[in-house]
């Protein structure tokens, strides 16, 4: 019995860490960004691709399409 809950156990820790959400840093220049550019980052979420370009717009991945945010 003991043996069949460890396994239940084990596989529901498996599907968690498999759906655990996953942030990967980009390599490029690091820098802080303006509060503007923040504000409208934390309103979009955290589980989506940003990128700020070098004229400093601000670029959002939705549904693999990349659009421009106004700040």
């Amino acid at each position: 019995m003991i043996k069949y809950i460890s396994i239940l156990i084990l596989g529901l820790a498996a599907v968690w860490w498999w759906n655990f959400a996953e942030y990967r840093v980009q390599p490029g220049v690091a820098k802080l960004c303006p509060d503007n550019i923040k504000k409208s980052i934390y309103k979009m979420g955290p589980d989506k691709n940003y990128k700020i370009l070098a004229d400093g717009r601000l670029m959002v991945e939705v549904n693999g399409v990349w659009l421009k945010l106004k700040y």
